[in-house]
């Protein structure tokens, strides 16, 4: 990962989980681009209104103009931009040719989950409960403080494929190879997903039942494989057939390409 780039990922951190004071802006954009099988290119651009970015100066112990300074020297670009009448202190990266799994990484650090990047499908959620969830001080009160209240909040996701777009919940461009999504409201989930595959059908466990035990040796099998976009079990990345021989407690995901995500929770005796 590129300096500017942890830099941008840092301080979208301090944003989220750092002290917010009420009223504060924040603005995040990700661009990404498939450019073969396994790589894609990706933009991060993350923004601060003068508010919060005085904020996260003052509890960083320096000053904006030497925050602008530092990010510009590490060698991320910045500029001013108004966003729906908020003007809001850009900072943007991009690493081109990364692994699609980097990409994933990248976008779960900037408050997306369920992430999945492949050449032919996306999917990823916002969930305000990952940041309701955590309080944190205002720098001006001392007082716990629900991270989404009273805050300027626009996040946006681009995504563009190389073959056209079959299916998606997102808004498409002329080519049918580009999709957009924009959330504006901070307190509501989101998720995005497209497609250039159309399916009807949902791929999903067969094997294994949320909340239910197993002896070791349980295969996991998918129904409706031909929707499968990814599995993976305990987050890393796995075929069907795949046996389970470790005990304790697993967590298994299936991707569909129709925009479905399931999550199994089982144990292994």
């Amino acid at each position: 990962m590129s300096r500017q780039l942890k830099h941008l990922l840092l301080a979208m951190c301090i944003c989220v989980f750092g002290f917010i004071m009420t009223g504060c802006g924040a603005a995040v954009s990700t661009n990404v681009r498939i450019t073969s099988s396994t790589k894609a290119n990706c933009t991060i651009s993350v923004g601060y209104d003068d508010e919060l970015l005085s904020a996260i100066a003052d509890m960083s112990d320096t000053t904006k103009a030497a925050i602008i300074k530092d990010m510009k020297k590490s060698g991320a670009k910045y500029s001013k931009k108004k966003i729906d009448g908020v003007v809001y202190n850009m900072f943007y990266s991009t690493v081109k040719n990364a692994k699609l799994s980097q990409v994933e990484a990248l976008l779960t650090q900037c408050g997306y989950t369920n992430v999945c990047v492949k050449s032919n499908y996306f999917y990823a959620s916002f969930d305000p409960d990952a940041i309701s969830n955590t309080t944190a001080k205002t720098a001006a009160t001392g007082k716990d403080l629900d991270l989404t209240d009273s805050m300027s909040f626009y996040m946006s996701a681009k995504m563009t494929f190389k073959t056209k777009v079959a299916a998606t919940n997102g808004k498409l461009t002329k080519d049918k190879k580009t999709v957009s999504w924009v959330i504006k409201d901070a307190s509501k989930k989101k998720n995005f997903y497209a497609s250039t595959s159309k399916v009807i059908k949902t791929a999903k466990a067969s094997s294994v039942s949320n909340g239910k035990s197993y002896k070791a040796g349980k295969k996991l099998t998918v129904a409706n494989a031909k929707s499968l976009a990814k599995l993976t079990l305990d987050g890393k990345t796995i075929k069907s057939g795949k046996a389970v021989t470790k005990k304790g407690t697993h967590t298994l995901m299936v991707w569909s390409k129709n925009g479905k995500v399931q999550k199994v929770t089982f144990k292994i005796k």
